[in-house]
């Protein structure tokens, strides 16, 4: 439960920001959908049971030996046979009892389940990975933006104070003006971690499911329009709710005797559909994070789009200043500028930069004229 709560915490709007809205989707959103999953997956094993086993033996039902059958298909592998199923349009009840379910022989194909007692545990080290861009980033910030921003919370009437805490910003940006590539660089390699790392775990995912994960999603995405007398299941092959086992034992005069055990699967009910949201989400996460390193790639080498990204987040901020403050500085000091625009309130802002300009000309330039807060109401 303990989990649970922390991944609750990471939705908990941060009381700094130092990334946007694309990073926060692979450590908050990901990662919270990978606990939630892991959870839903586990918590069954904790207070039910993760695999029913039956056999056609009345004998070893009887016996109440099915325990230990149960314990010992639970340890190794569960199969189904694909060659006998829906998978090659043998009809339920007609042909066969159940997809993947039907004669075994030493010469039939089979397809092991080997994922099935380690989805829980595969789900959380999903979670830790897309969580270690972030730790990379948060640990080499080391709570710089906190540091300027820690008194920026001032009202608006307490005048003195507040341009006390914006000269000493204004010192830092001077002071560390073109030395702040590193900050810029270090958040895009997060970043392209980020892109890199969802398509690592596409890879990882895939060979943990036996290499199906890969066209998963498309073929649901078929499954679903096609004429019901004619689809085939792709949740049925990669998730089957039934799989036989087979145990071998001495008989009475002391030869090997095969048996046949069928086992119900009752948490891949619940990992079809983990693994449907998680190939689509995938999808969706990487097109954004190719989007974001390509967007940074461009903010280092184009002034317009870093004047654009500045104006877009410092509105009450005029165009000339917009346009000397992005002339002045470079990638590195506007990236500093825009989490600051982020984090601090568009009128203490305004002032900074208008102190800022001023300082690049060696004069002050006439002081913008500040308002009433209560015409800001809106950026509260």
């Amino acid at each position: 439960m303990n989990i649970f709560y922390e991944s609750l915490e990471l939705l908990k709007k941060d009381r700094v920001t130092t990334d946007n809205f694309i990073f926060k989707l692979h450590y908050k959103f990901t990662v919270f959908f990978l606990v939630i999953s892991a959870a839903m997956s586990g918590l069954p094993q904790l207070f039910g049971s993760a695999i029913h086993c039956t056999t056609s033996e009345l004998d070893l039902e009887k016996s109440g030996q099915i325990g230990y059958f149960e314990l010992y298909c639970w340890i190794h592998s569960k199969f189904i046979l694909p060659e006998t199923s829906v998978f090659t349009n043998h009809k339920i009840g007609v042909d066969i009892a159940y997809p993947g379910i039907g004669p075994y022989t030493t010469k039939d194909k089979a397809k092991s389940i080997k994922y099935y007692e380690f989805v829980v545990f595969f789900l959380l080290l999903q979670a830790l990975l897309f969580y270690i861009p972030r730790y990379i980033w948060r640990m080499w910030e080391s709570n710089r933006m906190e540091m300027l921003l820690r008194n920026l919370d001032l009202p608006i009437d307490n005048t003195d104070k507040r341009k006390t805490e914006i000269k000493l910003v204004l010192n830092h940006l001077e002071d560390y003006r073109g030395e702040n590539k590193v900050y810029v660089s270090v958040y895009f390699i997060c970043e392209l971690l980020n892109c890199l790392n969802v398509l690592f775990q596409a890879y990882i995912v895939n060979v943990f499911l036996g290499y199906e994960f890969t066209t998963y999603g498309s073929h649901v995405a078929q499954f679903l329009y096609q004429d019901p007398e004619e689809r085939l299941d792709p949740m049925a092959r990669v998730f089957p709710k039934q799989t036989k086992c087979t145990f071998h034992a001495y008989g009475s005069s002391g030869s090997i005797q095969r048996r046949d055990i069928f086992c119900l699967l009752p948490l891949n009910n619940v990992n079809e559909k983990i693994y449907v949201f998680m190939w689509f989400w995938f999808v969706v996460l990487f097109s954004l994070s190719l989007l974001a390193v390509t967007y940074r790639l461009i903010f280092f080498f184009s002034t317009a789009v870093r004047r654009t990204s500045l104006g877009a987040r410092a509105r009450l901020v005029s165009d000339k200043q917009i346009n000397i403050v992005s002339q002045k500085c470079e990638a590195g000091d506007l990236f500093l500028l825009i989490l600051l625009a982020k984090n601090m309130d568009p009128v203490v802002f305004r002032e900074l930069i208008n102190n800022l300009t001023s300082r690049f000309y060696g004069s002050e330039l006439p002081e913008i004229q500040m308002v009433s807060d209560q015409s800001f109401t809106i950026f509260d």
